[in-house]
């Protein structure tokens, strides 16, 4: 829930909703969005999980290392540019 209502996850619902109607999002605003990629990325910090204890018992091992944002950051952008080049690429 909190990465749907922080600035990020309110881009990137902005995003889906004008890709499904491309004749309503322009180069500029793609451009636009992936300026503000890192700013709204930054809005998820702070995001703790919210899993509770039941859940976390059931895990194999115990967490020993808590991730940061430079062990993160590679991975959403790696996910960002898969799901928004692939329906680019698929109209090809």
């Amino acid at each position: 829930m909190f990465a749907i209502k922080s600035q990020f996850g309110q881009q990137l619902g902005s995003l889906r909703a004008n890709v499904c109607q491309p004749q309503n999002f322009s180069c500029g605003e793609w451009e636009k969005y992936k300026a503000d990629f890192e700013t709204s990325l930054i809005s998820l910090d702070g995001y703790k999980t919210e899993v509770p204890e039941f859940q976390r018992c059931l895990k194999r091992r115990e967490t020993i290392n808590n991730l940061n944002a430079d062990d993160f950051a590679p991975f959403a952008r790696h996910l960002h540019n898969d799901r928004t080049s692939d329906p680019a690429s698929a109209a090809e």
